[in-house]
């Protein structure tokens, strides 16, 4: 077994981990500044992660940074800037959607600012219907992402080299600690119920399937591009709304260091 399929292997297992580990409650409150503080310092390393290391590896300035030889692609890089701005659109359309589909959406809808009618009981039920529907749709599209995300770790791409194999690991690794913050908050009994289990077996399958299915090199490119345009669109849902108390001196300095460091190696 090669040094990078067995760091891959390895990763899978923390990435699932970390999906299914029972943390203790107060690790995961929103009252716990050191916890609130972490989210924001893994938000920063992965930006960092895509404007450092993963974007520009397809131009001729990341390939003299950070590789010995360039990619060779059979288009024009800008395409795979596009791929990541279909990314970031991508994801904003589900963040739009799992809000469509809430309860507080549906209120505005139907014209409810004026007052609603009906039972309680009734309200209450259609209300948890409209979450359970936000749940679902936030829940399908976070496996797609984390089976993407483990998808490429393992299909060859980013075996180029043991440095940017580890980048990707460790960026990674911070950034689902943030995704699971944000499902273990919004959907805190689902989530731990079964919710917890489809996120880490999303994340299996996508690994198993970049090793056993090789796409052409441009495909996987594009889909790298895809990636780094839902990773910024993730952490920006993450961390700008106020109501999150995201830590700004945090993610600064997350994005700064890993920069730095990204650099270095």
């Amino acid at each position: 077994m090669s040094a990078t399929l067995a760091t891959s292997l390895i990763a899978t297992v923390l990435f699932a981990g970390v999906f299914i580990l029972p943390w203790p409650r107060d690790v995961y409150s929103e009252r716990n500044p050191g916890f609130r503080s972490l989210v924001s310092l893994a938000a920063g390393i992965a930006v960092a992660y895509v404007f450092i290391d993963l974007l520009p590896e397809f131009s001729g300035l990341g390939d003299e940074l950070l590789h010995e030889e360039a990619l060779e692609l059979p288009f024009p890089e800008y395409v795979v800037y596009m791929a990541a701005l279909l990314g970031f659109m991508l994801f904003y359309g589900l963040e739009r959607l799992v809000r469509w589909h809430g309860p507080e959406e549906r209120l505005l809808r139907e014209g409810a600012a004026v007052g609603r009618q009906g039972e309680p009981e009734v309200r209450e039920e259609e209300d948890e219907a409209q979450e359970w529907a936000a749940y679902r749709v936030r829940l399908l599209g976070m496996a797609a992402y984390a089976g993407l995300i483990l998808y490429l770790l393992t299909a060859g791409l980013r075996q180029g080299s043991e440095e940017g194999l580890v980048a990707y690991v460790v960026a990674m690794l911070f950034h689902f600690v943030g995704v699971r913050h944000g499902l273990r908050h919004e959907f805190p009994d689902a989530y731990m119920s079964k919710g917890r289990w489809v996120m880490a077996g999303a994340a299996v399958l996508g690994a198993a399937l970049g090793l056993a299915l090789e796409l052409p090199l441009e495909i996987e490119a594009l889909l790298l591009g895809v990636l780094g345009g839902m990773v910024i669109m993730n952490t920006t849902v993450m961390e700008l709304p106020s109501e999150k108390e995201g830590r700004f001196g945090m993610f600064v300095l997350g994005g700064v260091l890993y920069a730095a460091l990204l650099m270095l190696v």
